[in-house]
């Protein structure tokens, strides 16, 4: 069944597992049997669990699948049609409410491919959960300060944490091991995301400044700076090409990645819309959204730009498989309780939702589908608004979390929503129609 290169990797993945988990015994009798005289390495060690996981992922969706064929040959056995399905959205009550970390949850993250999701607290830990399962996959400890941020790398099995003892450091989560710890930021680190695939990661601090960051040498690339105040929140676009960072100076600045040069800032006292406040979060759209919020949200001139925008964005990028040509428009949420979407073409603001929330705006989300995207907020709610029906508030679930709502993500591998909240609990929410 197995060709000989294959069969030698399933040996060599065998042998780490049994000598991760401490099995020498066995580990030194299944290598005689089997005839390995290779050594195993750190890759190995990866071969199965990753396996692990696809195989019970498969068989999730392959029961989701079977359940959906059954009720849809009910509905056209009872109604001769099939009934349209709903969008998956968050519902209550929660299928796990998470309360291993003894302090304000900062910030929830869910990994590229699977439903694991890591949250980070002020407590100084970091908590890897399977939202699926419920059960705790991996806790890291080494920040002597509350950690504020935390982002997984694209390709590899790795989380970049930022903390408030001004370093940043990367995690093997296979190891549960920091690997590298990184300094040069002069103050609190508040934010950090990978870019361009990984390679790089970018960081923001209340030094005003914004760091880009080999990931493999931990050698500072560039040091950014623009912003008068704490920057709070950095923001990758789709096409990998330009990040978004908002500050306690109450602007947003869009910047190209690999020079690090402003093209836009978005805001100020003179400009009508903007912030009052400090902004907390952003998001950038998805490609599905770009094309809805052209449709249904724009009108006349603004419509008609954007519109020539986006075609020639699509152009742009039609050869491209691996680009996402989506990003056309940036979301924004702040401490004046109110929601802008602006053009990233343009930094105008194209749409507002005063009084979205009863309180801060502190974390935003798209939803895959690009028809809505969520918010939550310090007045205890998770909100899902409607692209499609004008910016309307699609959803509401109130008092989600005891206190104040601090972060929400959304899993792409499975239909899960997680937030964290000042009330030291990870919450993750069932979406399924």
């Amino acid at each position: 069944m197995l060709s000989s290169k294959e069969r030698e990797n399933l040996h060599l993945a065998l042998l780490a597992y049994l000598e991760v988990q401490g099995f020498d015994k066995t580990k030194n009798a299944f290598r005689d049997c089997a005839g390995v005289t290779k050594k195993t390495d750190r890759s190995h060690r990866k071969i199965i669990a990753e396996n692990w996981r696809a195989i019970v992922k498969l068989r999730r969706k392959i029961t989701t699948l079977e359940e959906k064929n059954k009720q849809l040959k009910e509905d056209i056995d009872n109604f001769g049609v099939v009934k349209e399905d709903s969008d998956p959205l968050p519902k209550k009550p929660a299928r796990y409410c998470f309360s291993k970390q003894s302090n304000v949850i900062t910030c929830v993250k869910f990994h590229p491919k699977y439903p694991s999701v890591a949250s980070s607290s002020e407590d100084a830990s970091i908590v890897i959960y399977n939202a699926d399962s419920g059960a705790v996959e991996q806790q890291l400890r080494g920040h002597q300060d509350a950690v504020n941020c935390i982002a997984w790398h694209p390709k590899k099995n790795m989380i970049a944490s930022c903390s408030a003892d001004m370093s940043i450091k990367f995690w093997d989560i296979d190891d549960g091991k920091c690997t590298k710890t990184v300094t040069g930021h002069d103050h609190n680190v508040s934010c950090v995301v990978f870019a361009q695939d990984g390679k790089f990661l970018l960081s923001c601090s209340r030094d005003k400044t914004i760091k880009k960051t080999d990931t493999v040498t931990g050698a500072c690339k560039a040091t950014i700076k623009g912003h008068k105040d704490w920057v709070r929140y950095l923001a990758v676009s789709p096409d990998k090409k330009h990040f978004a960072s908002c500050s306690t100076d109450q602007l947003i600045k869009i910047w190209t990645i690999r020079k690090g040069e402003c093209e836009i800032t978005i805001g100020g006292e003179d400009v009508e819309g903007a912030h009052s406040d400090v902004i907390e979060t952003l998001c950038y759209t998805n490609f599905a959204a770009d094309q809805i919020i052209i449709k249904h949200l724009l009108k006349d001139d603004v419509k008609a730009e954007e519109k020539k925008l986006f075609q020639e964005r699509k152009q742009l990028y039609a050869d491209l498989e691996k680009t996402d040509p989506g990003g056309a428009f940036l979301i924004s949420g702040g401490r004046d309780k109110k929601i802008n979407i602006y053009s990233s073409n343009t930094g105008k603001i194209v749409f507002t939702i005063n009084g979205a929330h009863d309180n801060w705006v502190r974390g935003l989300c798209m939803h895959p589908t690009g028809k809505y995207f969520l918010s939550c907020s310090d007045d205890k709610s998770i909100k899902v608004w409607n692209l499609e029906k004008g910016g309307s508030l699609e959803n509401k679930m109130d008092t989600c979390h005891e206190l104040f709502v601090t972060s929400i993500d959304w899993c792409s591998s499975m239909d899960f929503l997680a937030s964290g909240g000042v009330d030291n609990k990870v919450n993750v929410w069932n979406c399924k129609p």
